[in-house]
């Protein structure tokens, strides 16, 4: 065969697989554009249609906080871990967290990151959700984004309970905006929590610390009408510790004001083994209302000793 016979064979599949792709992106746009009800008009984008909002989004996009305990952690501490999510998407992640202290028991920087996720949207939750033409077939990766900010202790072992400040800032690093998964766009929420330890038995070191917390969470969405969304939040919890194990439950959440998926609760335990170097958390979390996920998580937690810091 000739060299100019290769050559027109190559054209030939290039053009037929072009006209395959280009007839599945229109297929797509068709069911797409029955799906929203789309108007037509040209500069339509997917974001439009898409409610930024944590009832119809990926688990990580918009997550509730942890819940804060009144007091600060007081270690430099990495913790490398995986969450697993199950419901109408199934959505496995790495995440990440460290703690850095610059004053003992006045104020510590923290880093929570959600680094990549594995999603698989089943077809009813792609339709309600809304996704973008190209999330046809929903599943693939995205990259996640990461929360930035600072504890500050007020208060610490008083007669009254401990008080704890913090205040955090939401990276738009998270992709796939197109398909629910993060926000592409910035966030932050700040709050006060307050907690007491309670000593049960101090021979065996066994004691409880109930907790609260209230602050206000906020971010922004591709409304132009109301470009942000504004929440209170809250929670409470308690933890039994021991010299070797934490066993913690709390009920968390925030109420945004839309209406629109965006008051999630969610109610979360855990159990924490206790080792010198090592700590072993397992985590379980349901989503009582806008948060239709129910979620394991396994970290690792590593302690390194900061000796600059008294």
């Amino acid at each position: 065969m000739s060299y100019s016979k290769y050559i027109a064979l190559y054209t030939v599949f290039i053009l037929a697989l072009s006209s395959q792709t280009i007839a599945q992106g229109n297929s797509n746009l068709d069911w797409w554009c029955q799906n929203v009800n789309c108007t037509g008009e040209s500069g339509e984008h997917p974001l439009d249609y898409i409610r930024m909002a944590p009832g119809f989004m990926g688990p990580n996009a918009l997550p509730v906080p942890e819940i804060g305990r009144g007091v600060m952690d007081n270690e430099l501490r990495l913790e490398l871990g995986g969450q697993a999510h199950f419901g109408g998407d199934n959505t496995q992640n790495i995440y990440a967290q460290l703690n850095y202290v610059l004053a003992k028991d006045v104020v510590a920087l923290k880093l929570y990151w959600y680094p990549l996720e594995h999603f698989n949207v089943d077809d009813a939750t792609r339709d309600e959700r809304r996704l973008g033409p190209a999330y046809y077939e929903a599943e693939g990766l995205a990259k996640g984004d990461a929360y930035f900010g600072a504890e500050i202790q007020l208060v610490k072992d008083k007669k009254f309970p401990d008080l704890l400040m913090r205040a955090f800032t939401k990276s738009a690093t998270g992709s796939e905006a197109n398909g629910a998964r993060y926000t592409d766009s910035p966030g932050y929420f700040f709050d006060l929590s307050f907690g007491k330890t309670l000593m049960l038995n101090q021979e065996k070191e066994i004691s409880v610390r109930p907790y609260g917390m209230f602050g206000f969470y906020s971010w922004q969405t591709y409304d132009d009408t109301h470009p942000q969304n504004d929440a209170p939040l809250y929670g409470i919890g308690a933890d039994l510790d021991t010299k070797a194990l934490r066993l913690s439950t709390s009920l968390g959440g925030y109420s945004g004001w839309k209406n629109n998926g965006d008051k999630p609760l969610v109610y979360r335990a855990e159990i924490l083994k206790k080792n010198k170097k090592f700590d072993f958390l397992l985590q379980y979390q349901y989503g009582i209302q806008d948060f239709p996920y129910q979620s394991i998580k396994f970290s690792v937690q590593y302690h390194i000793v900061q000796t600059w810091i008294h």
